[in-house]
């Protein structure tokens, strides 16, 4: 079986054990029809792309994580994307970004941050809570 093959089902393996629901936000996901999962949800088509589900490794690749069920999470792919962005050298773990999540809910929309604005200042926390002095964690409110 090609890697590629084997992170499909893992993810769809994942996707099955978490209900379908992202690892960080909760909110649901969808693995196959983005149209139909629109039409079920109610949330306009433009925004579906951000719940598609999307392998999530855990213990990054570039540290030495496998692919393994253990080590593999089903996140939609904004959760995804913003746990990693601009942190290529030092994404929080997991645990962090999920309290970063809801953080952001509380302080936030109380929908996911997909939903309304897309600007990420405004979903993420001033600082984050992952410890690390690489600079690149400080994001200016734009309020």
């Amino acid at each position: 079986m090609t890697p590629e093959k084997r992170r499909r089902l893992l993810r769809w393996q994942a996707f099955d054990r978490q209900n379908g629901l992202c690892t960080y936000c909760g909110d649901p996901m969808w693995k196959h029809n983005g149209k139909q999962f629109a039409r079920q949800s109610g949330i306009p088509r433009r925004q579906v792309r951000f719940r598609k589900c999307t392998t999530e490794h855990l213990v990054a690749q570039r540290d030495g994580g496998q692919d393994t069920p253990e080590n593999i999470a089903a996140a939609c792919e904004e959760c995804n994307w913003k746990r990693h962005a601009g942190r290529a050298n030092c994404a929080p773990s997991p645990e962090e970004f999920r309290k970063e999540v809801q953080a952001s809910r509380l302080t936030n929309s109380p929908n996911h941050p997909a939903i309304g604005s897309l600007n990420l200042a405004n979903w993420l926390p001033a600082k984050s809570t992952h410890d690390c002095d690489c600079g690149r964690h400080t994001v200016p409110q734009s309020r």
